[in-house]
């Protein structure tokens, strides 16, 4: 009987150190993926944008925060990696899907259809916003003009975007 009780105790302390072992094990990797995904805020403002902002100022006398993030991302172009500007044109809101698209485009590293391809047939509304007036419009049809002229409205984001950038496999 003593047996029993001494075997049972011993599995108990292994199996509860095991237990801890594993949940502090489980922390430390999730702390990782966590440093390793993190983005730059303004990314993750644009990512959940609910609106797309051109440079125009309303009644507020300033540009939107939305607005001003992606300028941000834009000055930092070069220092922004692929994987942020990829994960922002598929996984933002609508607003925030164009906004990488455009970000990708005027990286110089991707071309029309890496960046607006996916998203020339989205049918899903969103809000472009000139100063204190907003209109809704599809997704795709805002792509359809980013693309082809390198504009929507008064939203124009490079006299460079015409220029073909080099195919990247994928």
């Amino acid at each position: 009987m003593i047996k029993w009780k001494v075997v049972f105790l011993l599995a108990a302390v292994l199996l509860g150190f095991n237990t801890t072992f594993c949940r502090e094990s489980q922390a430390a990797e999730d702390s990782k993926a966590n440093s390793q995904t993190k983005r730059p805020e303004c990314i993750e403002t644009l990512l959940k944008a609910s609106s797309f902002d051109d440079a125009a100022v309303g009644e507020a006398a300033e540009r939107t925060q939305t607005y001003l993030a992606y300028q941000k991302a834009g000055d930092m172009i070069g220092g922004l990696a692929d994987d942020d500007l990829i994960y922002l044109s598929k996984n933002g809101t609508a607003a925030g899907r164009l906004y990488g698209a455009v970000l990708m485009k005027q990286s110089g590293r991707f071309g029309n259809e890496q960046a607006f391809g996916h998203l020339l047939d989205d049918k899903e509304m969103v809000k472009f916003r000139s100063g204190c007036k907003g209109r809704p419009v599809t997704v795709g049809e805002m792509a359809k003009s980013l693309m082809k002229d390198c504009k929507f409205e008064s939203f124009r984001f490079s006299i460079f975007c015409k220029l073909k950038a080099p195919v990247k496999n994928q």
